[in-house]
């Protein structure tokens, strides 16, 4: 079959690419990011701004200021969450050991790592990882019809290929096939029904589709199966933050944490729960954790990684928010720093302009205020006419 091209997403180990990816930091040791206090510094590549010459009591009102900040917040929380939802959709579950053909395809040489798997297969047919290699391949280059053929002629083989239903699944809820997804899934439980893996691939499907109560059912019963997933606990969680159990989220969210205290995943969720609950001071201290936590690599072959999907957020949502909770607490240069960080991950992101158009006015310096307006402008009309008139150009 014809390989298909494809965009590949960058995930977090990019977050909460919540292709997406994180901050590119010098490189320093693992043990001296862990003791040393993250201390975020103005890039020098940042947007030319003028910076304020002094700090002075802003001429405007500050609580109209820092209202206008969150009236966007609901739609800004709404758009992190579906980011860790999109995650399924965007990149297909590798749960293989590992094959000659896969790193290949992890570097993007998609015609190598098929050509190289295939031989894999025809040496030796009933090779469990060369097929879900070969399955996985197909999806990842959105080859769907491909993915399907691959799984189902391995199904056909024996049951030693259960986990072949696991990528067949993903594949039929990309396509919005949910009743063939779920029934993928039901069909592996019936043949392996203490994993705790396709009771976690049943809740995202779930999950996705919108059953939510089903789908938390779902997750516990991957819990209870397996008390270190990781994942099924961050999603579990932002799941209970979607549905307001927000005590509940704030527990499985500390709990995937303590599991894995360097995936950045489970302190963005946290960090997105405290958000939600107006604690601004914890939620920049879990977004400025999993920022600190992004290039820890915890295995240099990638092939040995853990085998569950990994999480991933735009940066320049994460650092557009960082910027409006250090705006919120009083932090104003650190908010700029913040906002022209998010305008580096993603030029012409309207949202951190509009944060810069009201923390310089926070601050005081107008004509700064105004230079980011014009641009707010010309990206986003609509989002420049919520700050016209603390800017002087509303009605």
């Amino acid at each position: 079959m014809k390989v298909q091209n494809v965009v590949i997403l960058v995930v977090v180990t990019n977050i909460i690419s919540i292709s997406s990816t994180f901050l590119i930091m010098k490189s320093m040791p693992v043990q001296q990011q862990l003791n040393q206090k993250e201390t975020v510094t103005a890039e020098k590549d940042a947007p030319a701004l003028s910076q304020p010459s002094a700090v002075a009591q802003p001429a405007m009102d500050v609580n109209q200021l820092l209202a206008l900040f969150n009236i966007r917040k609901e739609d800004n929380q709404k758009k992190t969450m579906e980011m860790f939802k999109k995650v399924m959709l965007d990149t297909p579950p590798y749960i293989g050991t590992g094959t000659k053909g896969y790193p290949y395809a992890l570097q993007g040489d998609f015609q190598k790592a098929l050509q190289i798997t295939q031989n894999e297969i025809n040496a030796n047919s009933r090779s469990v990882e060369s097929r879900y290699t070969l399955a996985w391949i197909y999806a990842k280059t959105g080859d769907y019809d491909g993915a399907i053929e691959a799984c189902s002629n391995a199904l056909m083989l024996g049951a030693e290929f259960n986990k072949m239903r696991y990528i067949m699944g993903w594949v039929y809820a990309k396509q919005g096939k949910y009743e063939d997804a779920l029934k993928t899934c039901e069909d592996a439980l019936s043949v392996d029904p203490y994993s705790a893996l396709f009771y976690y691939g049943k809740g995202r499907i779930q999950d996705l589709f919108g059953h939510n109560e089903q789908a938390v059912e779902s997750y516990l019963k991957a819990i209870s199966l397996k008390s270190d997933f990781y994942d099924a606990y961050v999603f579990l969680g932002v799941l209970y933050t979607e549905l307001s159990r927000y005590d509940d989220a704030i527990k499985a969210q500390k709990q995937a944490i303590s599991i894995d205290k360097f995936g950045q995943a489970g302190y963005i969720a946290l960090g997105l729960v405290y958000d939600k609950t107006d604690n601004y001071q914890e939620a920049l201290t879990q977004f400025s954790d999993a920022l600190r936590f992004v290039y820890y690599n915890r295995d240099p072959d990638p092939q040995n990684q853990p085998l569950t999907v990994k999480i991933g957020i735009d940066d320049a949502i994460i650092y557009n928010r960082i910027g409006v909770l250090n705006a919120m607490l009083g932090s104003y240069e650190d908010a700029l720093i913040a906002f022209n960080k998010a305008i580096k991950a993603r030029l012409d992101y309207p949202e951190a302009y509009r944060g810069l158009v009201l923390t310089y006015l926070l601050l005081n310096d107008r004509t700064s205020a105004l230079k980011n307006y014009e641009k707010l402008k010309s990206l986003d009309k609509d989002l420049a006419d919520s700050v016209a008139v603390v800017v002087g150009e509303g009605k």
